[in-house]
């Protein structure tokens, strides 16, 4: 799980195991971010630390960030599964989990990952672990009219309504996840409405041409 920090560090060593508590961070708070979380721990030590060592450490946390990924993913899949909803899973390493209901591919090319997003009624996101900003998956779903049921982001919830358009879950309160999913299955009426109206919002406002103007308009400002 943490093989760049022990190839880096070393296993056993002060900062090894500074990395292993961040991820207990993370596993026990799943609002923190990377940063947060490695702030948190940095305090606790009650060290100082310069801005050069502090730089370090966070161009460090990938393999942190990666970890913390797949172990709350493997947390809602076995939460979906183990409540009997089977589940099409794209991607290597799948097969690792007893949880997994079934895998229909392997790892794809991300382009042909709209076909299985437009076959499906509603597509499952966990964010990786940067809390304030959003991910593709959520706007190529709605654009291949599938419905994204994701954990939130702040940028989610400030430009998307839970019901409306869009379906939220909460990593705190993962018991709560299967009534969502199957809920949103059941009533495939609202949960067609909540995609058209997320599909619209994506299309006036989300797509790659939106995302181009920004990062542009973001150079010029910089430029400026």
């Amino acid at each position: 799980m943490f093989t760049n920090i022990e190839e880096m560090f070393g296993k056993g060593t002060d900062t090894y195991h500074f990395y292993l508590n961040v991820f207990e961070c993370l596993v026990n708070d799943s609002s923190f971010t990377i940063e947060q979380a490695i702030i948190h721990n940095i305090e606790n030590l009650n060290v100082g630390i310069d801005q050069n060592n502090l730089k370090l450490l966070l161009g460090c946390s990938e393999s942190i960030e990666w970890a913390i990924r797949m172990y709350q993913r493997e947390r809602v899949i076995k939460t979906l599964t183990d409540a009997g909803l089977e589940l099409h899973l794209l991607g290597c390493g799948w097969e690792n989990h007893s949880s997994a209901g079934y895998r229909i591919d392997d790892r794809i090319p991300y382009a042909e990952m709209l076909a299985y997003m437009a076959d499906a009624r509603i597509s499952l996101n966990v964010f990786p672990w940067f809390k304030a900003g959003t991910h593709d998956r959520i706007f190529n779903a709605l654009l291949q009219h599938s419905l994204p049921l994701t954990d939130p982001s702040r940028w989610i919830t400030e430009n998307f309504t839970d019901g409306e358009d869009i379906a939220l879950y909460d990593l705190k309160h993962l018991e709560r996840l299967p009534e969502i999913a199957e809920e949103l299955l059941r009533e495939a009426d609202r949960a067609e409405a909540m995609i058209k109206r997320g599909y619209e919002k994506v299309s006036r406002h989300f797509t790659w041409s939106h995302c181009a103007d920004w990062i542009l308009n973001a150079m010029h400002t910089i430029a400026d």
